[in-house]
């Protein structure tokens, strides 16, 4: 009997099985760089993760759901992005800006919106 310590064998293609069988979608490797820009860099998929922000997050106001404006996406994604940025947002050190995206992702951003002539904020929370 031969024993494989292979890492795709013993770790990635059991992981990707199981985020696949979770709804994820699996991008070939040049689908993902032309989402990220054709840049090697960037590491957010812009054009997933908008659609999706728009898809599920909403503003709950006077029992009527207020999809947040499109210049508010846009913030979320660039707070999102400027963090995440090698060199952008790592004056304080690599776990520092760790825990900042994580915040970002778990806690959400609040985010000024005007809805009905009446501005607040509110939290888009994921």
């Amino acid at each position: 009997m031969s024993l494989s310590f292979r890492e795709e064998l013993i770790s990635q293609i059991p992981a990707l099985r199981l985020l696949m069988a979770l709804g994820y979608t699996y991008l070939q490797p040049s689908e993902a760089l032309a989402l990220r820009g054709n840049s090697e860099r960037l590491v957010l998929l812009e054009g997933v993760l908008a659609p999706w922000l728009r898809a599920h997050n909403v503003v709950e106001r006077r029992g009527a759901r207020v999809p947040f404006s499109e210049s508010n996406i846009q913030a979320a994604i660039r707070r999102l992005r400027d963090e995440g940025e090698p060199g952008a947002g790592m004056a304080d050190g690599l776990v520092a800006a760790s825990e900042r995206v994580y915040q970002l992702l778990t806690l959400g951003t609040s985010l000024a919106q005007a809805i009905d002539g009446d501005t607040r904020s509110h939290t888009l929370p994921r």
